[in-house]
């Protein structure tokens, strides 16, 4: 998803930037791969588990463990965190929305749509944001030809919005009213983690680091699933197993952890560039686990969508590249 920040912590010396480069390109791919991973084994958890279940399970886990790590290794940030209070209500409150709404679209439409939606309104999410005061200190402005590969890619989720509700995807049965809650819920996540990703810039800016915003970032959306759990006579959690229990809970751990960890390293070992070439191929991705899987038929529709987008993507980032290179000549 959009809200990878700065290094988390250093888990490799630089020996030299060759070798570092290689293993940022390589740490990147197995970010991809987590994000798709981990898309694909929610959308197929909420046919056994239930839907607030897997929101406890997934940052409950998530926030102890980033817990840990800030009492390790930045114990300073708790002093910091309590000046910028406003800065964790405004994190957890768009936290929550995004995941929520992300979770949602999962459980309705098929992982390569949601991941999809929710990547290409990043674009279309800064201008709506910024047009009423949310923006980043350091935004650059878009060039008139990123403006229209943005529009290109405006167009292109209105092409997935229509395969979808046309029943064109592969979830060729889905009813009209779910396809559409699903289309607005994954582009309402888009959009709102646009904002927390603004909110948590801010907090960094301050000095909080990234582990002490991953801490307290997932606070809000755990209590809401605890909550959700203990209204709710339906929760299959107080009659799972231990065993069983701890393996759910290990799996959405790793699937939540592991792509801020990777992230956040590879994009300290790798260029822009390279950065933005990797991201662009995520729905791809996405759309190759979910076939491998089996569980969902592959929609040539979805396929091509998925196509065109991750080339307008790769044009833009190749755009945005150029312009740099020239402007350092």
């Amino acid at each position: 998803m959009p809200e990878y920040g700065a290094s988390y912590f250093v888990i490799i010396e630089v020996l030299n930037v060759k070798h570092t480069r290689f293993i940022g390109i390589i740490l990147l791919i197995a970010f991809a791969l987590s994000q798709g991973l981990r898309d694909v084994y929610l959308s197929s958890a909420f046919g056994a588990l239930g839907f607030f279940d897997l929101v406890f399970l997934a940052f409950a886990t998530a926030t102890i463990f980033f817990t840990i790590l800030l009492l390790i290794w930045v114990p300073e940030d708790i002093k910091r965190l309590k000046k910028q209070w406003r800065g964790v209500v405004a994190v957890n409150v768009t936290t929550a929305g995004a995941w929520l709404c992300y979770f949602g679209a999962l459980n309705l439409l098929e992982p390569s749509v949601v991941n999809t939606i929710f990547s290409g309104v990043a674009p279309v999410s800064v201008v709506l944001l910024a047009s009423i005061g949310l923006y980043a200190t350091d935004r650059a402005k878009a060039l008139t030809l990123e403006r229209i590969i943005h529009l290109g890619v405006l167009f292109t989720l209105l092409f997935l919005g229509w395969i979808v509700l046309s029943g064109r995807s592969g979830f060729a049965n889905i009813s009209v009213n779910n396809a559409a809650g699903g289309i607005l819920m994954a582009a309402l996540s888009g959009i709102i983690i646009t904002a927390e990703t603004v909110y948590a810039k801010r907090m960094n800016e301050a000095g909080v680091s990234a582990i002490g915003v991953l801490a307290f970032r997932f606070v809000f959306i755990a209590l809401i699933g605890a909550s959700a759990i203990l209204i709710n006579d339906t929760s299959q959690i107080p009659a799972m197993p231990l065993p069983a229990l701890l393996m759910v809970s290990g799996k959405m751990l790793v699937l939540m952890v592991a792509p801020l960890l990777l992230v956040g390293q590879g994009l300290a070992m790798t260029s822009p560039l390279t950065t933005g070439i990797v991201a662009a191929f995520g729905p791809a991705i996405v759309f190759m686990l979910q076939a491998g899987e089996g569980r969902i038929p592959s929609s040539g529709w979805v396929l091509l969508a998925t196509a065109i987008y991750v080339s307008l993507t790769l044009l833009g980032v190749l755009v945005r590249a150029f312009s740099l290179s020239r402007k350092t000549v």
